[in-house]
């Protein structure tokens, strides 16, 4: 529906972020990156567009070309927690943990209820041994997250799986 609305209406670039979030989650990757890409080209200048282009990138596990969209939607706003919280998991699946952590470390500062930033700090803490603070990092993982919500329920079992882990090992 948003999408045939967005056909009369194709200026219409603040909705179109919402329309590449709901073909993510509907499973439409390739749908979403091309609604991702012509959201940037209509706004270049909307932090939002590049937040969401970096999301369906990173999603598809390309790495690489999230991190340009990501780090550029920080240099238009640097106070997005989503966006420094995306491109903590960005720098993290690259193996550069102590970036992720200062992204992740500021996502969480700039709005506590940024549950896969605490996730990934919980990662970073669990990597480094650091398990007492691996295990509160889940605990306000779990605290953030949406019953409701598909992403979030994934994210919710990642967290419970690895607190676990975490319980049994410490």
């Amino acid at each position: 529906m948003l999408e045939a609305a967005l056909v009369q209406l194709p200026h219409q670039v603040h909705a179109r972020p919402d329309l590449v979030l709901a073909l993510l989650k509907l499973g439409k990757r390739p749908e979403a990156l091309r609604e991702a890409g012509r959201a940037v080209s209509l706004q270049p200048l909307h932090p939002v567009t590049w937040v969401v282009q970096g999301m369906v990138q990173k999603d598809g596990g390309d790495y690489a070309g999230a991190l340009p969209s990501t780090t550029r939607a920080l240099q238009l706003d640097a106070g997005r927690a989503l966006a420094h919280s995306n491109l903590g998991e960005i720098l993290y699946a690259m193996q550069r943990s102590e970036e992720a952590k200062r992204h992740l470390q500021q996502a969480v500062t700039l709005a506590s209820d940024v549950p896969d930033g605490h996730y990934w700090l919980a990662a970073i803490h669990a990597d480094g041994g650091n398990t007492s603070q691996a295990g509160q990092e889940l605990a306000e993982s779990l605290d953030g997250l949406d019953q409701e919500d598909y992403p979030s329920n994934v994210t919710r079992q990642l967290s419970l799986r690895k607190l676990a882990r975490l319980s049994r090992s410490g």
